[in-house]
């Protein structure tokens, strides 16, 4: 007697990645959604820094803005990881679209300025 089996697999959610610079050049932002750490990095040297945040469109079509804005402030036209500003959060998008708000911002307590919004990026 042959048993037959059938095996199902299901298909795993593969991590994305993206990145977004600012349209004048300040700065830019990397989201890794493998460990959910996003990078907000300042990339023009001009004494002032920018900040940043991921935003996750909801159900009605808002965008949540709960997630924490990152302010990185050396200004030394960093490129890489290691010149970034850093946060893991748990950014439970579950496939949902999500986009990158970045400012400059003069001081850690300035206020935030010249603010531009990535396109939504599907998730």
């Amino acid at each position: 007697m042959a048993l037959g089996l059938a095996v199902m697999t299901v298909p795993s959610a593969s991590a994305q990645s993206d990145g977004w610079t600012h349209p004048d050049g300040v700065g830019y932002m990397y989201f890794n959604d493998d460990g959910d750490i996003y990078r907000v990095c300042d990339t023009k040297s001009d004494s002032v820094g920018v900040s940043g945040r991921i935003e996750v469109k909801k159900v009605d079509g808002t965008w949540n803005k709960t997630f924490p804005w990152l302010r990185d402030g050396d200004g030394n036209n960093g490129t890489s990881g290691d010149a970034c500003t850093y946060n893991n959060t748990d950014v439970q998008r579950e496939g949902a679209t999500y986009r990158f708000t970045i400012c400059q911002q003069n001081t850690a307590s300035g206020s935030r300025y010249n603010c531009k919004s990535s396109s939504g990026i599907p998730g």
